[in-house]
């Protein structure tokens, strides 16, 4: 298996903490570590404690990673929602809940 090269997996970023911009805070620091960025948006839950990373399949190496570099526990495919919301190009999606929510 290739190493993961982030430029190469879009992640979408959703808040779902309710905090105003806490999407795009997380969307930022994942760019400056050369992730590229596709939707930043409202997840549907706005009342998350807890932030977890989905992937699509074959991204689960760079999910992983992903939720290594920014201190998220909770990895796991992604469900039809998520990508709906995440749109076509997402490999890799993370939801802001308030523990990431600065």
């Amino acid at each position: 298996m290739p190493p993961v090269a982030p430029g190469r997996t879009t992640v979408a970023v959703l808040n779902g903490s309710g905090r105003p911009g806490a999407a795009g805070r997380v969307a930022t620091e994942l760019a400056d570590r050369g992730w590229t960025i596709g939707t930043v948006d409202n997840y549907t839950d706005r009342s998350l404690e807890t932030s977890c990373v989905d992937f699509v399949p074959g991204r689960s190496a760079a999910a992983s990673r992903i939720a290594k570099e920014i201190g998220i526990y909770n990895v796991l495919p992604a469900t039809r929602l998520m990508t709906e919301l995440a749109g076509p190009k997402a490999g890799v999606i993370v939801i802001v809940g308030a523990d990431q929510a600065r």
